[in-house]
């Protein structure tokens, strides 16, 4: 009778246990009831609970253990559950430390297994009355495959919740990627693609200090252009000094002291990424160095996995392409905007060329063409002005008309274009009354040289020089600009040249005689040489050849012939009269020619 209620009993047990087994619960848990249970199920004296940590047993409940707190695993223990898988109660001095044996007495070992690993192991000196039979191990094996599948289930549960959660975690990076990669793609602004990528590496690696630098060609540098820092608004701006661009290893995160030897060959002043807060450095590169990004320690205080740098190279690559793009694009917005300025440039160009043809006198011509650059180009202070006689040169026309008649000259010999953007030049270059006094606004000097005639004329030579003068901008005039101007002003030389000739050929003999008096005159007064003024009637009858006819010097008009000389030598023929050193124009023209 006693037998079979204490078999019942034991039945009992074992399907308390099957309860609580199928049931889900903490690993510590179901290592506390499997000792319970296999106590309660062979009525053991003493057991102990031991649990695995690295190649140590050590005491589940440490107030169990009064000798020892960890005894070593052997390499045959180990290997248990894969070769034996039983519980020992023989030959124990093959699997456990001796010392163990001896402290706890120990009769009976039962292994706990996870699939092939030993996780723990039961130990006891035997049941409180009597030996432990043939039945009771039979009891123990059943509640030993019973926790063991419990451990094992409990196992492939964590398993399967870490593969849920970095399924999880992939699809949300994927979903990550998408957006952030969308967004650095389509953008075109590179200043807005670096603040971008600085706030997705932030978010993305849970940095508490993010920065983002660009490489600029011109100073070699990586200037850091993006940054953020979560725990204030502080805005930190460095520059990092490449020792070389080119990179071709595959590794693009760099640690700021497991990387240290890489770091210093990449950078010269590579302590600039301490001031940054640095921890990792990713660089943006594809066989050479466009940027880089650096974080710091996670706003958690975690370490980083190996996830959020698989996520972290993705978006580096990404970036890499997006500033590509945003550069190309740059360039191309660049080159048309040149293209569309160079035809503004050519139909304005276009629209002077008209303008000039059309004028019909020189100070048209002049005029005209200092409204086309003052619209055209912002000049706020020009004009053109005529060489004399003496080598300096009046002012014929100006955008501003109190400079008109006013004189000046150069004091070197100006045969090309001069630019400054100076106002020390204008009296380095000219000299003038008016130049001499302080005029306001005066802010560059651009001289631009030219003729009448297919080359550069010498004062004393036929046809006279011009020279176009600005003096203030509003602002500076690119080599378009002066290309223009400079071709503007070649294409004068022909139309200048013709309205001359035109001009002296409608001129009257009275006219041609009064400008050559006053040239004469004129060299009189500088070169204080003598001046002749011959005189004499007409010839009258038509059967006779005038003299004046053989001879190019002699004006004819109003009945009397003129010849102007140096000497006292008249042309050849009668009835030559002088007027010596005559002192101005009005004094021969009003001469009593007919009273004599």
């Amino acid at each position: 009778m006693l037998k079979q209620e204490d078999t019942k009993e034991k039945f009992n047990i074992i399907l308390e246990a099957i309860e609580f087994f199928t049931q889900r619960f903490h690993l510590d848990l179901i290592l506390e009831y499997s000792l319970s249970f296999m106590r309660r199920l062979l009525e053991l004296d003493q057991a102990i609970l031991f649990v695995r940590k690295d190649w140590d047993l050590v005491p589940f409940n440490k107030e169990d253990s009064h000798v020892s707190e960890s005894y070593a695993i052997s390499q045959k223990l180990n290997d248990l559950p894969l070769y034996y898988g039983r519980i020992l109660t023989n030959d124990m001095e093959s699997y456990l430390p001796l010392e163990m044996i001896h402290n706890y007495d120990a009769q009976i070992a039962v292994p706990l297994i996870n699939d092939t690993h030993l996780i723990g192991l039961i130990i006891s000196n035997g049941k409180q009355n009597g030996v432990l039979t043939e039945e009771d191990l039979v009891y123990a094996d059943t509640l030993m495959k019973l926790m063991n599948v419990s451990i094992e289930t409990n196992q492939r549960l964590i398993d399967f919740r870490k593969v849920c959660n970095n399924l999880d975690n992939k699809i949300f990076n994927l979903f990550v990627i998408n957006q952030s990669t969308k967004a650095l793609l389509s953008q075109l602004n590179l200043e807005n693609l670096c603040n971008i990528a600085t706030d997705v590496f932030s978010e993305v690696s849970g940095s508490n200090v993010t920065s983002f630098g660009l490489y600029d060609s011109i100073s070699d540098h990586i200037k850091i252009i993006g940054y953020k820092n979560v725990n204030s608004f502080d805005r930190i701006y460095a520059e990092i000094k490449l020792k070389k661009k080119v990179y071709h290893s595959q590794k693009i995160v760099l640690h700021i002291k497991k990387d240290n030897e890489i770091i210093k060959d990449l950078f010269s002043n590579w302590e600039q990424f301490e001031e940054l807060g640095t921890e990792y450095i990713i660089l943006i590169v594809k066989d050479s160095i466009l940027g880089l990004v650096t974080i710091g320690k996670t706003r958690n205080g975690a370490p980083y996995d190996d996830s959020i740098f698989e996520l972290i190279e993705t978006l580096a690559a990404s970036t890499y392409i997006g500033i590509t793009n945003a550069m190309l694009f740059e360039e191309i917005s660049t080159k048309q905007r040149q293209a569309e300025k160079k035809f503004e440039y050519l139909n304005l160009f276009n629209q002077l060329s008209r303008t000039i043809n059309t004028c019909e006198s020189l100070s048209e011509l002049f005029e005209l063409s200092l409204q086309t650059l003052e619209l055209g180009f912002g000049i706020q202070e020009a004009f053109f002005a005529k060489r004399d006689e003496n080598d300096s040169f009046c002012i014929e026309q100006s955008i501003s008309t109190d400079l008109i008649g006013k004189r000046f000259c150069f004091k070197t010999k100006i045969n090309q274009m001069i630019v400054e953007y100076q106002s020390s030049a204008i009296t380095r270059y000219m000299a003038g009354q008016w130049i001499d006094k302080e005029r306001d606004g005066m802010n560059c000097l651009i001289v631009v040289p030219f003729t009448s005639q297919q080359k550069i004329c010498q004062p004393e030579e036929e046809g006279g020089s011009y020279v176009l003068v600005i003096t203030q901008t509003s602002k500076v005039v690119n080599e378009e600009e002066l290309l223009i101007v400079d071709t503007l002003i070649q294409n004068m030389r022909p139309i200048i040249h013709h309205m001359e000739l035109s001009s002296i050929a409608k001129k009257s003999e009275k006219d041609l005689f009064i400008d050559e008096l006053e040239s004469s005159l004129m060299r009189r007064k500088v070169n204080e040489e003598e001046l002749f003024v011959f005189w004499r009637k007409k010839q009258n009858s038509p059967f006779d050849e005038s003299d004046a006819d053989k001879n190019e010097n002699v004006f004819s008009f109003s009945g009397y012939e003129f010849f102007l000389s140096t000497n006292h030598q008249p042309p050849e023929g009668d009835g030559w009269k002088v007027i010596i050193n005559p002192e101005n124009q009005i004094e021969v023209l009003q001469y009593p020619y007919a009273e004599i």
